[in-house]
């Protein structure tokens, strides 16, 4: 066998194969006899068939599987033999199959360029010093009774107002046609939350039970939702109910009343400080670690395969439509745009894929690896998060074919904790968090 690696650009690479004519007479006979063994035709016993009939009949599925097996054969020990390492499908570019004749054929596959990258050991970071205030903690308590609030029916003949949960029945329309997915008989409002629409709830205020109105909204050109994107939108609304929130008092029987063997409010209250301090921890540490990434990036440049790339953005859609769905949308009456997705999704895919292939680098250059033990660790913290037993855990990774993927998410962990022990961290004052929230606004 004959082979040799051809750039077709840094990050993708041509495999060039020729077998001997003998090798390929050798299978295409022992092809041929299988099949001479299997027909079954008319006139002639299993197994008597003439060759010649057999290749008229068959010759060209047989080349075409003789084809097949030469390459599947034949590529392990051809891309061994020029050391590659593809990390794309190979694609079949050519092959010329011809009875007494040597067997050529090409296949193109992406591999990770080669690439030395250095200076990445006590790089400049900065931490930001963990601290938790007492309103914190109140911030925190207050959002537990409001999750436990309950609601009843306001008796008296009195309009919305702030703090109200109205209960209505709405239909969306633009330029007086409907919108798909934009009505609902029985949607409940907290007025004044902002989680539907700020201006939406703005304008129920004052409105009694029974009441119907026109309102309109001005949405915004960078709404999530494609189909309300800067289009001014009009709702007929009706209030079908008024109800106020009743809210536990905050007492021992609240905190006993939650389930967590909480005997009173100020164990309550410590146990949410240690959670929001680990919470902190963790957003601080996420903040280091994302830094360190951050200034990996700008120590090497390379091409990257395409074929990550493309990987890495079609899993971030499919979690952004796995989201949606959890959310209750419907990503396709959405009419969200395929291309613009991928497009806008590519920079942040691209720098993902760089940053993985830089800590994969660094990993094998100082012998870093998963071990069982990272392994069972990682399961037990998994098990107290979500309250399985570890080898449950294990089991659904199994079963799913996840525990590569989980290997190679605790080897960037490790990776990224190895090079922290070698960075000069500073430790600063709290940021401000920079990151806009979520938009929960519904709109429709």
């Amino acid at each position: 066998m004959n082979c040799h690696l051809e750039d077709l650009g840094p990050a993708r690479k041509k495999l060039n194969v020729e077998l001997p004519a003998e090798t390929v007479q050798a299978e295409l006979d022992q092809a041929l006899q299988l099949a001479r063994k299997q027909a079954r035709i008319k006139g002639f016993r299993p197994g008597k068939v003439p060759l010649g009939i057999i290749k008229r009949m068959f010759g060209a599925q047989i080349e075409q599987e003789v084809t097949q097996k030469l390459i599947n054969d034949t590529l392990p020990e051809a891309l061994n033999e020029v050391k590659a390492n593809p990390v794309s499908q190979a694609e079949l570019e050519d092959s010329s199959f011809k009875a007494g004749e040597p067997f050529r054929f090409s296949l193109s596959f992406d591999v990770v360029p080669d690439f030395e990258v250095t200076g990445y050991q006590g790089l400049n970071l900065t931490r930001e010093r963990v601290s938790l205030q007492d309103e914190d903690v109140d911030k925190k308590l207050e959002e537990l009774r409001q999750a436990y609030a309950t609601s009843t029916t306001v008796e008296e003949d009195r309009p919305l107002a702030a703090g109200d949960l109205a209960v209505i029945e709405y239909a969306a329309f633009i330029d007086q046609e409907p919108v798909e997915g934009g009505s609902n008989p029985n949607y409940q409002v907290e007025v004044g939350s902002g989680r539907f629409n700020p201006e939406f709830e703005d304008q129920l205020q004052g409105l009694k039970k029974d009441e119907q109105k026109e309102i309109t909204v001005d949405f915004p050109e960078d709404h999530y939702n494609p189909k309300l994107a800067g289009h001014k939108v009009r709702f007929e609304v009706k209030v079908k109910d008024i109800k106020e929130k009743v809210l536990p008092e905050l007492n021992d029987e609240f905190a006993k009343d939650l389930g967590q063997q909480m005997e009173s409010l100020d164990q309550l209250k410590d146990q949410m400080r240690q959670d929001l301090t680990e919470t902190e921890k963790r957003r601080v540490e996420g903040k280091v670690k994302n830094q360190l990434v951050d200034k990996l990036l700008e120590l090497v440049d390379f091409a990257l395969p395409e074929s990550l790339v493309a990987r890495e953005i079609e899993g971030m859609i499919g979690n952004f439509r796995f989201n949606l769905k959890r959310s209750g949308l419907n990503p396709e009456s959405m009419g969200l745009s395929e291309t613009k997705m991928r497009d806008d999704y590519r920079p942040e895919a691209s720098k993902r894929v760089k940053a993985s292939l830089i800590l994969e680098k660094i990993s094998v250059d100082h012998q870093l690896e998963t071990t069982e033990e990272d392994i069972q660790d990682r399961l037990m913290e998994m098990a107290r998060e979500t309250g399985q037993p570890p080898e449950m855990i294990r089991q659904i990774y199994n079963k799913n074919n996840m525990m590569d993927q989980l290997r190679d998410s605790i080897l960037t962990e490790k990776t990224l904790n190895f090079l922290l022990q070698s960075a000069n961290i500073e430790e600063v004052e709290p940021q401000p968090d920079e990151t806009p929230e979520a938009d929960e606004t519904n709109g429709s």
